[in-house]
This record gives structure tokens, C-alpha cells and sequence, in this order.
């Protein structure tokens, strides 16, 4: 109980920004932020820091012409509080952490 009390005060394993932009638009990627890249009106990608610390940077694809591909909901609570859940599951094997876990309206989700 008191973990989970101080996992919630903190905001550990959760992504805290939700940012959107343009594609080519360069950005800097802080820890704790989700970077979706819209074209039009679909989105094309995600990218974000691995929520294990190691600083690696992840993309994922968002388009089913790339694979592998990821599937990407947003339900906007309002418009400065996003919630973006990303299906399947994120595996990298080809990173140095191996990280394994899901992406749950911000919250990240291990898989042990």
C-alpha cells in the first residue's frame, strides 16, 4: 500500500507530457514525454526514452506499410491532459535493456 502511495506521488513509470508534432519538426526528448509525430490527420509515429532509465531512444512505428507496427489510442480528458495507450506490448530485444512492458493511458506497465 505504501509503495503504491509513493509510486503515486511521485508519478513513477508514467509519462507526464504528451507532445504532438509535425514530421521533420526536430525536438529534444525529455524522460517522461510521449512525442507523436501527425501527418494530416493520422499519426506516424511515437517516440519516447525508455521508461527503464537507460536513455535509449524509442521509436515506434504507428503505420501498418512499416512493420512492426503499433496500434495508438488518445482519449483527451481535455486538451492540456492526454492519454495515449499503445497496443501491443513494447519489446526491445535490440536495446541494451531489453525492456519489456505496456503503455496504459500513460502509465507504463512491466512485464516481468
Amino acid at each position: 500500500m505504501f509503495k503504491r502511495f509513493i509510486d503515486f506521488i511521485f508519478q513513477k513509470d508514467r509519462f507526464k507530457v504528451v507532445i504532438i508534432v509535425e514530421p521533420g519538426q526536430s525536438i529534444e526528448i525529455p524522460s517522461k514525454t510521449l512525442v507523436l509525430t501527425k501527418k494530416g490527420n493520422a499519426f506516424t509515429w511515437v517516440r519516447y526514452k525508455c521508461p527503464c532509465g537507460c536513455g535509449e531512444l524509442i521509436s515506434l512505428s504507428l503505420s501498418p506499410v512499416i512493420s512492426p507496427y503499433w496500434s495508438m489510442v488518445i482519449s483527451q480528458e481535455n486538451s492540456k491532459r492526454q492519454k495515449v495507450t499503445i497496443t501491443p506490448s513494447v519489446y526491445m530485444r535490440n536495446t541494451k535493456c531489453c525492456s519489456h512492458y505496456f503503455i496504459t493511458e500513460n502509465k507504463v506497465i512491466w512485464c516481468k
